[in-house]
């Protein structure tokens, strides 16, 4: 029986953000029931439609619903992210034939689906939607037992890293090292990452720091009635007294330095800095440490602007860090640095920003040099 809360579905629009420009991608269109009613919560309306064994129906109307509102409200250049229960093999993505174009559409198929036991029909599917233009993203990745086994199925070209990895990544260091390598994983399988559930600048800023290109979630925008595009947060939180603090800071004149505050904003910039990196002052002041263009790699090429920089280490432990990094600077190229970070107290002994000092260094060519001759000695 098709009820009438499922016939009155509606789609509501979430946008999807670059983490650093703050550029809108595009829109997951959500479904919701009835408003003002018990259905308009999806986890509601989905089990009405299961006890009503009417989710195929209800498959369909969501497809209907998300192709026609795409069609006519999402921004020109805009991709449409649009959910599909992979059981209903062979439904059609666009029921009533929306000039909607597949190329702007990514199917979104959850770690949860059962069809997960099925791979082949799974498989089958997706070269489907494939062969349809269609591309495809696993959503929900983290939040249940199917990963690897998923990925492999899916071979997806988005990945979607669920909230219950990024709540609380700032201060959690499992949950650092455990997106850190799906980041380190999708970086060499060619697999855009967009990270669901953002609800804090801290989490915007650790997951922005990692190398992860898109987000999602409250921060950003809500799901709204209507396509609205969203925004990338600029308050600080940090306090006029902090800013003293930093600015109150002596900074070296005989080698190159900035100072930044305890979100890596730069806040000093000196003229070494600028020598050395290519930058000048007024191109990095008020941006973050990672997106002004420095972006230091290890040796074997690992980006470290949040899971081992020394910056990062002294803004959280107050103690001083040192050691050597590749850094970027304008003109493309890499150069090897020293670097060494000293903390920045206010009076009550917090800390509030860092000092980093960088020197040109061949270090690493020495010891490559050294272990290749001892090698082949």
């Amino acid at each position: 029986m098709w009820t009438e809360p499922l016939r009155e579905i509606r789609t509501v629009w979430q946008p999807i953000l670059d983490l650093r420009s703050g550029a809108l991608w595009g829109f997951e269109a959500l479904t919701r029931g009835p408003e003002g009613s018990p259905w308009e919560n999806p986890l509601e309306l989905f089990e009405l439609a299961r006890l009503e064994h009417d989710e195929q129906e209800l498959e369909a109307a969501m497809r209907r619903s998300a192709m026609r509102g795409a069609t006519q409200s999402l921004p020109p250049d805009a991709t449409l992210f649009v959910n599909a229960d992979v059981r209903f093999i062979g439904m059609p993505l666009n029921p009533d034939g929306e000039p909607w174009s597949p190329a702007r559409t990514i199917i979104e198929i959850s770690e949860h689906s059962p069809l997960f036991d099925e791979p082949e029909a799974l498989k089958a599917q997706i070269a489907t939607w494939r062969a349809e233009g269609y591309r495809i993203a696993l959503d929900d990745f983290g939040s249940g037992y199917a990963g690897q086994t998923a990925l492999l199925a899916v071979r997806p070209d988005v990945i979607k890293i669920d909230r219950q990895l990024v709540a609380g990544i700032a201060q959690d260091a499992w949950r650092q090292a455990i997106v850190l390598s799906v980041v380190r994983m999708a970086a060499a399988l060619d697999i855009i990452v967009i990270a669901e559930g953002i609800e804090t600048e801290q989490e915007r800023d650790e997951l922005a720091a990692m190398g992860i290109s898109f987000g999602q979630g409250f921060l950003l925008g809500r799901p709204e009635p209507r396509p609205l595009p969203g925004r990338i947060l600029e308050e600080s939180g940090v306090t006029e007294e902090e800013v003293k603090a930093l600015l109150g800071n002596a900074m070296p004149q005989t080698e190159a330095a900035y100072a930044v505050d305890r979100h890596r904003r730069i806040l000093h910039w000196n003229a070494q800095a600028a020598l050395l990196s290519g930058s000048a002052e007024d191109e990095v002041i008020g941006k973050t440490c990672w997106l002004s263009g420095l972006e230091h790699q290890d040796a074997s090429g690992i980006r470290l602007c949040f899971f081992a920089c020394p910056l990062v280490a002294t803004l959280r432990s107050g103690r001083p860090h040192a050691g050597i990094v590749s850094m970027r600077v304008k003109d493309g190229h890499r150069h090897w640095v020293t670097t060494s970070v000293s903390p920045v107290l206010d009076d009550r002994g917090k800390v509030v920003g860092a000092i980093e000092k960088f020197a040109p260094s061949r270090a690493p060519w020495v010891l490559a040099e050294r272990e290749l001759a001892e090698a082949t000695s």
